[in-house]
């Protein structure tokens, strides 16, 4: 007859009721510097994150993708000022206004209307890329990168890198004669 351990309140381990924390994802390695869907979800294809969405049958990664960026819009545009627009890119920003966005794209996943379970798994995500905020940095400038390419959102106008001016067309092409004359 084999008895189940017995369970010492003085225990200093954790119990089996804590819930386990999501395992550290490194930023995937990317010959083009840039990161694409297919990338990030390659990186979270461990089990920890498989068994949870049943591989991805039960929640896709693009809506994943889809929710997350939403949770980042809002603080996008409400720090946009602060954006030194000068500097290219997100990642470059100050770690003040990068660490004022970050923290409301996490309070924005709390208070988001998704199941719990749902939810559970985009603040795992979140925790598993937290040590260099990787996953934030890529969704943070795939919704900025969008906005450049929309001209009618005005406000995120300023977020765009800067246009070029348009190009005067030539009326013809220069011919030999023209150039020695």
């Amino acid at each position: 007859m084999s008895a189940a351990p017995a369970h010492h309140e003085s225990e200093s381990g954790p119990s089996s009721t804590q819930p386990q924390r999501p395992p550290r994802i490194p930023k995937p390695k990317t010959f083009k510097h840039s990161l694409s869907q297919a990338v990030v979800q390659q990186a979270f294809e461990i089990d920890y994150y498989t068994q949870r969405t049943n591989s991805w049958r039960d929640h896709k990664i693009a809506e994943v993708v889809h929710v997350l960026r939403k949770c980042c819009e809002e603080p996008i545009l409400e720090h946009k000022d602060e954006f030194e627009l000068v500097i290219r890119g997100f990642k470059h920003q100050s770690e003040n206004l990068k660490n004022k966005i970050y923290d409301k794209f996490v309070d924005n996943i709390h208070s988001s209307e998704i199941s719990p379970e749902f939810r559970k798994l985009l603040l795992d995500m979140v925790e598993s890329t937290s040590e260099d905020r990787w996953l934030f940095i890529w969704l943070v400038g795939s919704v900025m990168k969008g906005w450049r390419g929309t001209a009618s959102l005005s406000d995120q106008d300023k977020l765009a890198k800067p246009r070029n001016l348009p190009r005067v067309e030539r009326k013809s092409p220069l011919g030999i004669d023209d150039l020695l004359n």
